[in-house]
């Protein structure tokens, strides 16, 4: 299991998510936190406590050290997840979760990944050109016939599209088909070129959603749609107690808080993995980050 630390806010995440993960999980899965190379010096305190705590390896992302060039067209710190997927790793399977998640129940996932190569959660809601026009458009780019397959989203306008995932946690094998091709590599060069060559209007927030199904289709395979409560979105659908959940995505502190039977959780989690003492500097350290305000109704 891998994520990415960019920066206070996302290290802040990283302490809410790994407690999480080590309580429900346990300690037979090995986790990765990948950071850019060229800011290691600027990983807090805190972070670093926490990553030892919780016996999580940390790896820089390819391609990041001072003095690299980006692969991308312009800044586009989203693409960190695609740089790090590149990566090898000795396992089988690998598993990305954006770090703004948090684990409320345990998830085998070799089991969630069955005899497919890669799996995800649809994507709750559209992007810019999700028609047949721009879909066509992007597939063509590649060489490629669009699927026929059709889904409608849930949320928004519920579009109904072509296959479109939502990129916050994917369920992948290291290496697809007899050739032994690397996804994560191969997604990594299709979001490079997708990203200085395609001229149909895009949004490059999503470059890395888009790309996702076009790279699977091209490798010859197909994503497995996972149920929602692996990637639940909890600002799109709150929580309703009917609604089975695994791990949340929160995507704002605020919105964690304002949920006070996982706000409590996660900051229980931290409490015992750090020390009532260290949980206090942690506070301290990421305050501005934190959505104080509503922080403080669950202190």
């Amino acid at each position: 299991m891998f994520f990415i630390i960019d920066g206070p806010k996302i290290e802040a995440q990283a302490c809410i998510l790994l407690p999480s993960i080590r309580r429900m999980l346990g300690e037979r899965v090995s986790v990765i936190a990948y950071y850019r190379q060229d800011a290691r010096a600027e990983i807090m305190a805190p972070t670093r406590q926490v990553l030892d705590s919780c016996n999580v390896e940390m790896r820089a992302i390819p391609g990041t050290a001072p003095g690299d060039v980006s692969p991308w067209k312009e800044p586009y710190p989203i693409g960190n997840k695609i740089m790090a997927a590149s990566d090898p790793r000795d396992c089988d399977i690998s598993v990305f979760i954006d770090t703004d998640t948090v684990f409320i129940k345990p998830i085998d996932f070799v089991n969630l990944l069955g005899d497919a190569e890669i799996a995800a959660v649809i994507s709750d809601y559209s992007t810019l050109s999700n028609d047949e026009a721009g879909w066509k458009a992007f597939y063509a780019h590649f060489g490629l016939e669009l699927p026929p397959e059709r889904i409608r989203l849930p949320r928004g306008k519920r579009v109904r599209c072509p296959p479109y995932f939502n990129a916050g946690m994917i369920v992948f094998r290291e290496s697809f088909g007899p050739e032994k091709r690397s996804f994560g590599t191969e997604w990594l060069a299709d979001s490079i070129r997708f990203d200085h060559e395609v001229t149909h209007p895009f949004k490059r927030e999503n470059i890395d959603q888009l790309t996702l199904s076009i790279t699977t289709t091209r490798l010859g395979q197909k994503i497995k749609m996972l149920p929602n409560e692996f990637n639940f979105n909890l600002p799109a659908y709150g929580n309703p107690p009917a609604a089975p959940k695994a791990l949340i995505h929160y995507h704002r502190f605020g919105v964690l808080w304002s949920h006070p039977e996982f706000g409590r959780l996660a900051l229980a989690d931290l409490g015992t993995t750090l020390g009532d003492d260290q949980l206090v500097q942690f506070l301290e350290s990421y305050g501005p980050f934190l959505a104080e305000t509503r922080l403080r109704r669950l202190l």
